[in-house]
């Protein structure tokens, strides 16, 4: 199959969506794995404040996560946004492919052919920009470093009336959540360390863990390493950036910051 867009938007993250309902049917977005949002919601990332909507798109969907129980003022339930964000894929007709591979890109002319990958095969797509917003730059890799990684779970009291979650742990952070017993554990780790590794690293530290551990128990971890890049845009080449979701402080930032961005190709369809 053989289709053209003036923008391919690489990764279905908070950014990258938001980016893609602004566009409409001027962007293709491409997804690896089947989530939505999946930097914050899958890595069980809860990011840090304030959540604090400041455009009227933010506010809708600040509204919307604390009509679901995912926001609170105490914290974020942050799996259950996944949910919100397919949504919004559906409400806005976004073409969005999930479980598809990026294969590889080369320069055409003034843009881009992008080889994509999934369950039926190759796919050709033509672009006048690249967006990348994955945490990584899964179009250019290798090509950026620098980032703060961490693998994190959720915990449950292991007693009824348990004290909240204390860590003397400099490597485990604790994160409340959502609800009043809900906690977020954020194990940090080496830059590089892989989900099999991160996960030897975390049962390690919770062995040795302290008393203000003792009473909860892990209830579920990441099926990913989270992984937090620092702010900003880089070009790749022309008409080819990385945005980053993950750079963004959490979620609701990174939706307002991809429904506001501003790249002159962006701005002008993507023709280059």
């Amino acid at each position: 199959m053989r289709f053209k867009t003036p923008v391919f938007i690489c990764g279905a993250t908070a950014l990258g969506i938001a980016a893609a309902v602004r566009l409409g049917d001027r962007a293709v977005l491409a997804e690896e794995n089947g989530w939505a949002a999946g930097e914050f919601a899958a890595a069980f990332e809860p990011g840090e404040g304030p959540w604090e909507p400041v455009t009227a798109e933010g506010k809708a969907l600040a509204d919307e996560l604390v009509r679901r129980a995912v926001l609170s003022s105490r914290g974020t339930h942050i799996q259950g946004a996944a949910p919100v964000f397919f949504r919004l894929l559906r409400d806005h007709g976004v073409w969005a492919r999930f479980l598809t591979r990026l294969a590889g890109i080369r320069r055409q002319g003034d843009g881009y052919v992008v080889t994509l990958a999934d369950s039926e095969g190759f796919h050709t797509l033509e672009a006048g920009t690249i967006l990348d917003t994955t945490s990584t730059g899964e179009t250019a890799p290798g090509r950026f470093s620098g980032f703060r990684e961490s693998l994190n779970a959720t915990l449950v009291p292991g007693a009824e009336g348990a004290e909240p979650p204390v860590s003397s742990d400099p490597g485990l952070a604790v994160i409340p959540g959502s609800f009043s017993d809900e906690f977020y554990l954020r194990c940090r780790l080496e830059p590089g360390t892989s989900l099999e590794a991160a996960r030897e690293t975390l049962f390690l530290r919770w062995g040795s863990r302290g008393p203000g551990l003792e009473a909860w128990r892990i209830a579920a971890i990441s099926p990913m390493v989270s992984r937090r890049a620092a702010p900003g845009v880089r070009r790749v080449e022309d008409n080819w950036f990385w945005a980053p979701s993950a750079a963004c402080r959490n979620l609701l930032d990174a939706f307002e910051t991809g429904f506001g961005l501003s790249l002159p190709s962006l701005e002008e369809g993507g023709e280059g």
